[in-house]
């Protein structure tokens, strides 16, 4: 995944899109949007989340999993066939959804609360409609409201935020970087630097656990991977107040 691109309309500025419940067949579902205007489709990564359950373990493998004391979930991620169309041909859709599945179930790992469904199992279903980059961030953002609105207990909200480091050493949240990027910048000054490296954190902000790191691009020492963390985690606090508000 490369780091995120900045929108090239310079009206526009990076932001978040969340809608509730829709898929109303599920016990609880998200769309998630990251990029521009939510009805300007330009550079933007869409995702819906829906969540069925708590319910009785289908397959064997569920039935493996779940215990007399605790349940299990049973994520996966699916890409839309018409949401690849920048992905490299080397690298095939089921290996992206497998990727994706293996990272979002290891961002959930210690989040839910398995003890609440005893003998059962809550199922997350993923579909990427369209990517265009921060597919991680996204995808944790719509899980985790899409497991709130079906209310499913959780030890913490999970929050999700990716920083972004420029050639000229500065750290910023995604959203930042593409504002500074867009703004018209006087001849005397220099340009934004471009960015060379993303890190997306999952984040529980009141428990105060990391659940998972992503980080991808050149770091070119750890004290810039570990403040661009930090300032990754900054971002959960206010994603996780926004989140707040919306139930």
């Amino acid at each position: 995944m490369p780091p995120p691109d900045a929108p090239d309309d310079d009206d526009e500025n990076e932001n978040v899109f969340l809608s509730l419940n829709p898929i109303t067949s599920a016990s609880g579902s998200a769309f998630v949007q990251l990029g521009a205007h939510p009805h300007d489709s330009k550079k933007t990564t869409k995702i819906f989340v829906s969540v069925f359950g708590p319910r009785k373990t289908t397959t064997q493998r569920q039935d493996k999993l779940v215990t007399k004391t605790r349940g299990t979930v049973d994520v996966s991620v699916k890409l839309a066939s018409f949401a690849t169309k920048k992905r490299s041909v080397s690298s095939s859709a089921s290996d992206v959804e497998i990727d994706f599945t293996e990272k979002l179930q290891k961002c959930l790992r210690g989040v839910i609360v398995l003890e609440s469904f005893p003998k059962a199992v809550v199922e997350v279903r993923c579909v990427v409609a369209d990517a265009n980059g921060d597919e991680l961030r996204g995808l944790i953002l719509a899980t985790s409201c899409a497991l709130l609105h079906a209310r499913i207990e959780m030890r913490d909200i999970l929050c999700a935020c990716t920083a972004v480091i420029g050639e000229d050493g500065e750290v910023n949240v995604v959203e930042d970087y593409n504002r500074k990027g867009k703004m018209k910048t006087d001849a005397k000054k220099p340009k934004t630097s471009k960015a060379v490296g993303a890190v997306t954190v999952a984040y529980m902000p009141r428990v105060q656990k990391v659940t998972n790191v992503l980080s991808v691009g050149k770091w070119t020492n750890a004290n810039d991977l570990k403040k661009a963390e930090e300032v990754a985690m900054q971002g959960c606090e206010e994603v996780g107040e926004y989140i707040k508000h919306v139930f």
